[in-house]
């Protein structure tokens, strides 16, 4: 073994410990619309067609307010965030305890600048129903991007703690420690969450020190031990669990 080599694998080790501080961090992805909070860019979503299909559902039941919620959420996939905004508003308005579109409400007025504002959507979707994961991943990345990295881990640590799949929270270790997914070993306590891990890139060892049996998942951890001594001998790469 070179000397290159035992810096790594020392340096890993670091890893390994800090891993296992934030085991159960995982970032999370969005969620289907209409339920979850959407995250990612579709010009498609926003297009005549679509959003005129929408429209006729709302024309159909306006005083649905899932209709204004759904439509609320092409129109901010599309990147159309003040219709996004208003078809919202009126979701909430038809519905004050719609928990979902107070998060789409939040995401939106995040895109918009209006910080303050996306704070109070989220905590009152949360205030309506403690139970759901994207607000809280939602409002870890509003903390995070503010520089509130404590306040963000306790978000994302929440969110798993509600077995979320939503991979955005397992970014939240590659922004803090300001390194790639394959250099941090991720060190879960259970099955579901060493499969997220795995899924989302990090190498993975699953502490199982009750030896449950292996779940049937569709990602498997690199490894599997009982207890620290056996993260440390797979982190220094003595072989696997």
């Amino acid at each position: 073994m070179n000397a290159t080599s035992v810096e790594r694998k020392t340096t890993m080790r670091g890893f390994a410990l800090t891993a296992a501080l934030i085991s159960g961090l995982a970032l999370a992805g969005c969620q289907s619309v209409p339920t979850g909070e959407f995250n990612n860019i579709d010009k498609a979503q926003g297009s005549t067609e679509n959003i005129s299909s929408l429209s006729a559902v709302i024309q159909r039941n306006p005083k649905d307010p899932e209709g204004y919620n759904v439509r609320g959420s092409a129109y901010g996939r599309g990147g159309q965030y003040q219709a996004a905004l208003k078809d919202f508003d009126t979701a909430i308005q038809l519905n004050p305890n719609f928990y979902q579109a107070y998060s789409n409400r939040a995401l939106i007025q995040r895109f918009l600048g209006n910080q303050a504002a996306a704070l109070a959507d989220y905590n009152r979707s949360i205030q309506i129903n403690s139970n759901y994961d994207a607000a809280y991943i939602g409002r870890g990345n509003l903390y995070r991007k503010a520089g509130q990295t404590q306040l963000a881990f306790n978000d994302f640590q929440k969110a798993v703690e509600l077995d979320t799949t939503d991979p955005r929270a397992y970014h939240m270790a590659v922004d803090a420690l300001n390194l790639r997914r394959d250099e941090i070993v991720f060190a879960a306590f259970a099955g579901w969450d060493a499969a997220g891990a795995k899924a989302f890139g990090f190498p993975t060892f699953w502490v199982n020190r009750t030896k449950q049996p292996v779940e049937e998942l569709a990602f498997r951890p690199d490894a599997i031990g009982h207890d620290m001594d056996d993260l440390a001998r797979f982190v220094l790469g003595e072989g696997k669990a």
